[in-house]
């Protein structure tokens, strides 16, 4: 595809990546058993929340 500027831009085509790749079936975890590592802490950070759940 090409950019505003004249250049080429570089898309890979994903989908037979996709068709191979296993979903995720995993539920949410409860919200006590999710913040229950963070108790007593008096800092945490967003990336401690996502890095937790995945």
């Amino acid at each position: 595809i090409k950019k505003e500027t004249g250049s080429l831009r570089f898309i890979p085509d994903m989908q037979p990546l996709n068709a191979v790749t296993l979903r995720d079936c995993g539920q949410v975890p409860h919200c006590e058993k999710f913040s229950e590592p963070f108790s007593g802490r008096s800092i945490y950070s967003l990336m401690d929340l996502f890095s937790f759940y995945d």
